[in-house]
């Protein structure tokens, strides 16, 4: 016989499910529902030109038409894993990292924030672009740009919170932006639905 912890479902106030629909919504609105900006991004993450903004550079549209968003992350531009392993001959590459940093409760006890860091890191060979630009910080632009005020799976907006260079180590440096996000506890409902609760009661 298969017991179900009824009071247990029932008591999941903050389960932390909202994160994975965060982190597909932010994926989606970088990559899928942004054009032009998300196909900017693609080349300042692909194309390790100092001239991959270049319009006129049509090759450079065809290269990233070819990638999608599922092949961003099996190639290591999207990462949610704070690692960075090199294979022997790889091409230095851009990335995009995201991370859940803090998650307290809010002013109403039905809601939390969410800290949620993205950091837009490059290989200092291809840190430099054209008219005095720099690649991680000209891919935050467009991050920001994209992410500022933007919904997600939760209540209100995304709310922009501060950036910052960094060295990672000696080969990389970027951006880190910093976003506060405010979820609901409807998790609390979703646990429940997947725990079977609804049809025991």
């Amino acid at each position: 016989m298969i017991y179900k912890a009824t009071s247990l479902a029932k008591d999941f106030d903050v389960s932390f499910l909202s994160m994975e629909n965060d982190k597909e919504a932010i994926v989606r609105k970088l990559f899928v529902e942004s054009k032009p900006y998300s196909d900017y991004l693609k080349r300042l993450l692909i194309v390790n030109q100092p001239d991959c903004l270049d319009n006129g550079k049509h090759q450079y549209q065809t290269m990233i038409d070819q990638i999608s968003v599922s092949k961003l992350k099996a190639e290591g531009y999207i990462r949610f894993t704070p690692t960075f392993p090199f294979e022997e001959f790889e091409e230095s590459k851009s990335y995009i990292f995201m991370t859940f940093r803090d998650v307290a409760p809010s002013v109403n006890p039905e809601f939390t924030n969410t800290s949620i860091e993205i950091m837009c890191i490059s290989n200092f060979k291809n840190w430099e672009l054209e008219n005095y630009a720099v690649r991680p910080w000209k891919m935050a632009g467009y991050v920001n740009g994209i992410l500022n005020k933007a919904r997600l799976s939760g209540i209100g907006v995304l709310q922009f919170a501060g950036a910052s260079e960094f060295s990672w180590n000696e080969e990389l440096g970027g951006v880190l932006l910093t976003y506060i996000a405010t979820n609901s506890t409807d998790d609390k409902e979703k646990i429940s639905k997947e725990s079977g609760i609804e049809d025991a009661v």
